[in-house]
């Protein structure tokens, strides 16, 4: 049942390809955030770490909403129906903005308090403070580009996510290399000044995209009034489609709130170790989220087309590819461990842990690329979200958290230890995900009125 279509492979590494661009450029924002407070101290480093949990949670909220459009709108896409994308864009908009004016009035008024979930260490509290008030204005930027560049996924536009991806990292380098360190003239502002220029860089990313899909877009051809413009059966259908995804990127997000809440009640070096292997491992791994987001846009659109016997094919040669894509990543997060490590300016106890962590991640990687992409990208690009989100559940809240606090704070185990049950899931959930695939159950379609 091998794919033997030239085309198929040529699409696949082209979306897989541009996104893998588009998300390494997107990391690099958070790893030159990272680096340059690593070099500026590392309890700044830990406290903007900690900071951040708030960005991650609404960053997974956003990008179950754009899983979401990319399920439904892929499958219109197949069908050539573009009004009804509009409408899915517009519903995805409501929820994301609304969440994300909420969660911007909850960190400037309550900074501290958000804090203090994560750590009891006042100095680090104190190092997040004005970093988490500054950052809160980001989210609503970020959330309105985000959520379009995922439409935009779904009908294989994704050129344009490098060139905002680009404009932003050269804009936050600089900034941050200007407001961190006090250069040209500028105060030196250490966490506050890096949280700022993010804010800056995300009002970036912004305009571009408006302009992009306002005026030189010819897929969707949007006007203003069309995006704006919803209906309650539309907003009822992308709920009730999408619901499971948003959850998913909800609880999955809070479940790593609780993990760094464990690694947090360890010691600052573990928070600044965790943050390191954490950063490098989004920018080495992009290939593997690439390759779950081009899946989920190729199975989705061949489920609109109704050649479900293709989508079969397509899901046990994506299985091997997988495997392939995590070996291949493992071995490059090894290889350049030592060579990443050296450009930060933190403890030994800190880099010896990172060090540590990156070692038990090139080999955890395997089991993400396999899992990660059967189940966000096929699974739930076929239509069966809600699986996907039983077994987040399952895993994660009845075996990573219990394992991992009873190794760090009953059985007082090494931290490298802690963060191996913190990763468990990872590999465990392939041997679910195998099943699941192979027995087909989750095609569904998702147009409305079938």
């Amino acid at each position: 049942m091998f794919v033997k279509d030239k085309q198929f492979y040529r699409t696949y590494l082209r979306l897989t390809l541009i996104i893998a661009a588009q998300n390494v450029i997107s990391q690099g924002v958070n790893l030159t955030d990272n680096l340059m407070l690593g070099i500026y101290s590392e309890n700044t480093l830990a406290g903007a770490t900690i900071a951040n949990q708030i960005l991650f949670l609404l960053t997974m909220v956003v990008f179950g909403g754009g899983d979401a459009i990319v399920a439904i709108s892929s499958q219109y896409w197949g069908r050539r129906e573009l009004m009804p994308i509009k409408k899915v864009i517009n519903a995805a908009l409501t929820l994301t903005v609304s969440l994300a004016l909420i969660s911007n009035l909850v960190v400037f008024f309550w900074p501290a308090q958000v804090l203090s979930i994560f750590t009891d260490k006042p100095e680090t509290i104190a190092a997040g403070v004005d970093y988490l008030r500054i950052s809160g204005f980001a989210y609503t930027f970020f959330s309105v580009t985000y959520i379009l560049l995922y439409a935009f996924r779904s009908v294989e536009i994704v050129n344009i996510s490098i060139l905002i991806s680009g404009v932003s990292f050269v804009s936050n380098l600089i900034l941050n290399w200007l407001l961190i360190f006090g250069n040209l003239g500028f105060p030196k502002m250490g966490a506050s000044g890096a949280a700022l220029a993010t804010v800056i860089s995300r009002v970036i990313e912004f305009s571009i995209v408006l302009v992009y899909l306002f005026v030189f877009d010819k897929h969707l051809k949007c006007k203003p009034a069309e995006i704006l413009k919803g209906d309650k059966q539309s907003f009822r259908h992308f709920v009730r489609v999408g619901a499971p995804m948003f959850m998913a990127g909800f609880f999955w997000a809070l479940g790593q709130w609780a993990q760094t809440a464990i690694l947090g009640r360890m010691d600052t070096a573990v928070v600044a170790a965790n943050s390191i292997a954490a950063a490098l491992m989004q920018v080495l791994s992009v290939v593997v989220f690439g390759s779950s987001s081009a899946t989920a846009v190729i199975v989705g659109k061949t489920i609109g087309e109704r050649k479900i016997r293709e989508v079969k094919e397509y899901a046990v040669t994506f299985q091997i590819m997988y495997i392939i894509l995590g070996v291949a990543t493992g071995l490059l997060i090894f290889a350049l461990r030592d060579v990443m490590l050296s450009f930060y300016n933190v403890s030994d106890a800190a880099r010896g842990l990172a060090r540590e962590f990156l070692g038990a991640l090139a080999v955890i990687t395997v089991g993400i690329a396999y899992h990660m992409s059967c189940m966000v990208g096929i699974v739930r690009g076929g239509g069966d979200a809600g699986f996907v989100l039983i077994t987040d559940m399952i895993f994660v809240w009845l075996v990573v958290i219990p394992l991992s606090y009873a190794a760090a704070f009953i059985f007082h185990m090494p931290p490298v230890v802690v963060f191996c049950f913190l990763k468990c899931d990872q590999v465990l959930k392939s041997f679910v995900a195998c099943f699941k695939v192979n027995r087909f159950t989750w095609i569904r379609v998702l147009t409305q009125g079938e």
